[in-house]
């Protein structure tokens, strides 16, 4: 880059070096990152490795539910879809509980997105229906 000459386009490129005490400051915060993630996981070893995440929308912060965000609504029910296609085989009692939680209080006269057809919501219902009465690990 140094040898560019500064003309045309590049005339805006200037690559200036940190100084020393922006160096200092940005070493320093990567050694607080490392030593605080260390401390985080040694926390969770002594919890016996168990951790409770919050179901959160990471593109809002809010909690997932039905109708609060059209992504989430789509990715669950093409999930729901993609277990129905094969027979509920990997669903665990965690994962089933999840997907029942979310679809408990949805509007059920509306589907979760305009991408949806009715035919599409309808699948997406009768796979929730069989999830329902499904047994995990039976």
């Amino acid at each position: 880059m140094r040898i560019l000459p500064k003309i045309g386009p590049l005339k805006t490129v200037d690559i200036t070096l940190p100084s020393p005490t922006t160096e200092d400051l940005y070493i320093k915060s990567v050694n607080e990152t490392v030593d605080s993630y260390k401390s985080q996981l040694n926390l969770l070893r002594q919890r016996g490795n168990q951790i409770a995440l919050p179901n959160r929308d990471f593109d809002t912060g809010n909690l997932t539910r039905p109708d609060e965000y059209r992504l989430a609504d789509e990715t669950y029910a093409k999930l729901v879809q993609q277990l129905a296609a094969h027979k509920f085989n990997l669903v665990t009692p965690e994962l089933q509980a999840n997907i029942m939680a979310f679809y408990s209080n949805r509007n059920p006269k509306r589907p979760p997105s305009d991408k949806l057809s009715a035919d599409e919501w309808r699948r997406v219902e009768s796979a929730v229906d069989d999830l329902k009465s499904l047994h995990p690990g039976q």
